[in-house]
């Protein structure tokens, strides 16, 4: 390596100045988008239940009852999917139709549910 500058170790450079000038750009974006978005609240709260957004929770419930987390990954999927096939969402499934998926599920899976 030369002990003093040398132009063909600035060539890395450019990508470097690059990637500022579009990260800019990007939050130069971002805050004109940020300042002037509105929200449907009451449209997000009522798609809220269709989107299973409690999967991750009753994965995370599976995973408190001892069950390996990929494990709870399939079981929960099987969960969405039974909601899915009947149009409801987990929380309107029955404690039945919950051990029929696994045995795993108790009563108490109805306090780790809900928005």
């Amino acid at each position: 390596l030369p002990q003093a500058y040398n132009r063909d170790l600035q060539e890395d450079k450019e990508p470097v100045f690059d990637s500022v000038k579009t990260i800019i750009g990007m939050l130069e974006v971002s805050s004109e988008f940020a300042q002037n978005v509105t929200f449907n609240k009451d449209k997000i709260q009522k798609s809220l239940p269709a989107g299973h957004l409690d999967a991750t929770t009753v994965a995370d419930y599976l995973v408190k009852k001892g069950v390996p987390f990929r494990t709870g990954h399939d079981i929960v999927g099987r969960a969405v999917a039974l909601c899915v096939s009947k149009s409801c969402t987990l929380q309107d499934l029955t404690l039945d139709e919950f051990r029929g998926i696994s045995p795993v599920f108790d009563n108490d899976v109805y306090d780790y549910l809900g928005v």
